[in-house]
């Protein structure tokens, strides 16, 4: 019996290990490509360590060797799968700062403009890239601020802003506002910096229509979700090719509603950009907070990249003030 009861644990903990592994290479390599593996990479993550509640009490009981397995598991969970970032080292270069650039998906909430303004006089950015500004109408911007608006994106800088471009959704509908990015000329001391706003659809109705409260998952209604993926993979290939039209976009800031790990983000935009926090920074970094009944967990979706001759130097997260997302700022300089 004693026998039976350590392979029956052996192998229930090795295949914990073979599955956890299985949904790490599947969020990998089919992420907003195929539509289950679109649901993985905006679920919470932290769910696949949920069966070590049963595992781990049981090999200690019958075979201490399947802990093993276990602790593999448990690194495979809380590093590739929930996105556990590794700094670059190639990236550590060293930079003089020229650019401290800020960005925040306020979600149309008024209330977050006194805590933006206290914001900015604390962490002194040079350049600020808010969406979804609403209902809100002024800010406290600091004395000698430029500040330029199209739609529900917003851009204000300390240097003179020229050049103001808008890009609108290949297929706009009532879901999303028609701007989806705006670009504009940042004249610093240093030279020109063509600098972009965007804010990317996100999979939300998609993923709300899939998801059953008694199945977990819906398949039948899938098609909703496909059909968003699809759109979501267009609408970064047409505003990459309209970056790549004007002048070399040297810095992309804003909520792209992807996933560092998601197929479109890597192929649309880290495959022509860099990403600040991938490149310079430690730990999960996530931006967006969801609450959904017992459930609550992040994503990193907000995104500061940068290209040319820039490289970046600190990246961080600010306190929130009062949205879902948290604001992220870098330092970006020249070698």
């Amino acid at each position: 019996m004693q026998v039976l009861s350590a392979r029956v644990t052996s192998g229930l903990c090795w295949l914990y290990f073979l599955a956890v592994c299985s949904i790490w290479g599947v969020m990998d390599v089919c992420g907003d490509r195929w539509w289950f593996a679109t649901v993985m990479l905006y679920a919470p993550r932290w769910i696949y360590l949920l069966p070590q509640v049963g595992l781990v009490p049981l090999s200690a009981w019958w075979h201490r060797w399947s802990l093993i397995p276990l602790v593999l598991g448990s690194v495979v969970v809380v590093v590739p799968v929930m996105g556990f970032n590794v700094p670059s080292l190639w990236s550590k270069a060293r930079a003089t700062r020229s650019l401290r650039v800020l960005t925040c998906n306020i979600a149309e909430l008024a209330e977050c403009r006194e805590r933006l303004a206290q914001l900015v006089v604390r962490e002194q950015p040079d350049v600020v890239a808010l969406q979804e500004v609403g209902s809100v109408k002024e800010f406290a911007w600091p004395d000698g601020w430029h500040v330029e608006r199209q739609g529900s994106q917003l851009v204000a800088s300390r240097f003179p802003l020229t050049d103001v471009q808008s890009s609108f959704r290949p297929r706009p509908n009532d879901r999303w506002p028609p701007v989806n990015a705006l670009r504009c000329t940042i004249n610093a001391p240093t030279g020109a910096i063509v600098f972009c706003n965007v804010h990317l659809m996100t999979p939300r109705p998609g993923l709300e229509r899939v998801l059953n409260r008694w199945t977990i998952v819906n398949p039948t209604e899938s098609s909703m979700l496909s059909t968003i993926i699809t759109e979501r993979r267009q609408e970064s290939q047409v505003l990459e090719k309209w970056l790549a039209a004007a002048s070399p976009c040297q810095i992309v800031a804003g909520d792209f509603n992807q996933t560092p790990d998601s197929a479109i983000f890597r192929e649309s935009w880290t495959s022509h950009f860099t990403d600040a926090f991938a490149a310079v920074s430690w730990g999960y970094g996530y931006t967006k907070t969801t609450v959904k009944r017992a459930f609550r967990y992040g994503a990193r979706i907000d995104h500061i990249l940068y290209g040319g001759p820039y490289r970046c130097t600190h990246c961080w997260l600010a306190e929130g003030i009062g949205s879902d997302h948290l604001p992220l700022l870098a330092d970006l300089g020249m070698p």
